[in-house]
């Protein structure tokens, strides 16, 4: 009985998961695996996943403000800061313009940007969820 329950209580966790967008869009899995490993393709795949993932971020930022009291918000402003500038600096994005990145660039900020969405989207969902 103890096994059932552990494996209904897996179950329902993956299907809870499944239920957030977090990660990468569809489309950019899609370009990817068309891109035949072409940098160009593979450049603009990662841009527009990048544009995508930064509006995701800002979208899921704007609403854990909004589910949160004023000390929550301070922090958040304050770990949203560090966070950026911890991006900008693991990336290589100090000083650079758009047309300066390089496939590399643009793939770690990609990698950071969804991962601090898939962060802000369970936040929120678990401030929704206590209330």
């Amino acid at each position: 009985m103890k096994f059932f329950k552990g494996m209904l209580f897996v179950a329902c966790s993956l299907f809870a998961v499944n239920s957030y967008s977090m990660g990468f869009s569809k489309k950019y899995v899609k370009c990817m695996k068309s891109s035949n490993n072409q940098i160009k393709i593979i450049n603009f795949c990662q841009s527009k996943e990048l544009k995508a993932q930064n509006k995701r971020v800002k979208k899921l930022f704007k609403k854990n403000m909004a589910l949160s009291n004023e000390q929550e918000k301070s922090n958040l402003n304050i770990i949203q800061i560090n966070w950026e500038k911890q991006r900008d600096v693991s990336c290589g994005l100090i000083n650079k313009k758009p047309k300066q990145l390089n496939s590399a660039n643009i793939g770690c900020s990609l990698r950071f940007t969804s991962s601090r969405a898939d962060m802000l989207e369970v936040q929120v969902k678990n401030k929704t969820l206590s209330r």
